[in-house]
């Protein structure tokens, strides 16, 4: 029996790159990290004290991340786009390079239809800056922005 004749979404096997590989962890990853940070509550969003002695004088965010709905050829050209919800429409959105002891300062932007946050997997930071909905902030509601800031604690990720 030819399993991809049988099958109509059976795809062959290929040897990938690690990089490949990493881009399409990424992605999945990614789709899952907005997905799953989301909440159903029309909760404000909150600022923990800790992220203002960290931000000079008012000064404007190093990198503002918005995230909204978008479509992205995620599988081969002949299937349509995927929809997804992206940070500025790009899947798994751009890379934020931050030396060891930087500090990372993020406006996080939601245009999703619901609240959200965005959760750092794999750095070790403060519990306020963690973004796990209803636990370690309020849910972003949709329209509004949080603020992310925090010194970048080691020189990689545990992730």
């Amino acid at each position: 029996m030819n399993k991809a004749k049988d099958e109509p979404h059976a795809e062959q096997t290929v040897n990938k790159s690690r990089r490949q590989t990493s881009q399409a962890l990424a992605t999945v990853f990614t789709s899952y990290l907005v997905s799953g940070c989301s909440a159903s509550s029309g909760a404000q969003s909150i600022a923990p004290a800790s992220s203002e002695k960290l931000i000079e004088n008012g000064a404007a965010p190093k990198n503002v991340l918005t995230t909204a709905p978008a479509s992205v050829r995620l599988v081969p050209d002949s299937r349509p786009p995927t929809p997804v919800w992206a940070y500025g429409g790009l899947v798994p959105g751009e890379m934020l390079t931050v030396r060891h002891g930087e500090v990372v300062d993020v406006s996080f932007e939601n245009s999703l239809p619901e609240p959200s946050t965005v959760h750092w997997h794999g750095i070790r930071l403060p519990n306020a800056m963690d973004g796990v909905p209803e636990l370690t902030q309020a849910p972003v509601s949709p329209g509004k922005q949080y603020r992310y800031t925090y010194r970048a604690p080691d020189a990689g990720t545990y992730w």
